[in-house]
């Protein structure tokens, strides 16, 4: 048992001192989180003795690298991906509001064209009493045109009786008076 440990000892001792010969790679404890492990630095260590400056510290085999970084590139490939359909649902939310704008603007645009209707049409029936007020007054105008032409006949036609009936009574006392006076 003695040699075991004996063995152990010396397998580690020689370790260490092999790991201060050769260039030891310091792994800062800032880097080494469990949200953001740094396996790029792990995996470009090339056989490099590593010393954690961590309490506590996540070996990972050439098998789990490898993995991890076939996921990365797939999670990689899966975004570029997703690239498109974020511009095809920023494309679809736009499509949506334009519609949705359209729809207001329909919307609108039959209200606006309901009160255009109900708008003349009190227009229309202003302006068919109106037209209806006019045309009995025309009717009105034309009765008091021809009562006013008729009185005007006969003014005209009494006019030229008064007027006959003067001269031809100027006509008899002006040859009344000649012979009188002859």
């Amino acid at each position: 048992m003695k040699n075991t440990f004996l063995l152990i000892f010396l397998f580690c001792f020689s370790g260490l001192v092999f790991a201060q010969k050769t260039a030891v790679f310091k792994f800062p404890a800032d880097r080494l989180s469990a949200i953001k492990p740094d396996i790029d630095t792990l995996s470009g260590l090339q056989n490099k003795p590593v010393l954690f400056e961590a309490d506590t510290v996540f070996v990972i085999n050439k098998i789990g690298i490898s993995q991890y970084l076939t996921a990365v590139s797939q999670v990689s490939k899966i975004r570029n991906l997703l690239v498109p359909i974020s511009g095809l649902e920023n494309n679809l939310t736009g499509i949506r509001s334009g519609v949705n704008r359209l729809d207001s603007a329909n919307t609108d645009f039959s209200e606006f064209l309901v009160a255009y209707q109900e708008k003349n049409r009190i227009q229309f029936l202003q302006l068919s009493r109106e037209n209806s007020n006019l045309t009995n007054q025309l009717k009105v105008l034309d009765e008091n045109l021809e009562k006013a032409a008729g009185i005007l006949e006969n003014e005209k036609s009494g006019r030229i009786k008064s007027n006959l009936l003067w001269g031809g009574g100027g006509l008899v006392l002006g040859g009344i008076l000649v012979l009188v006076l002859k």
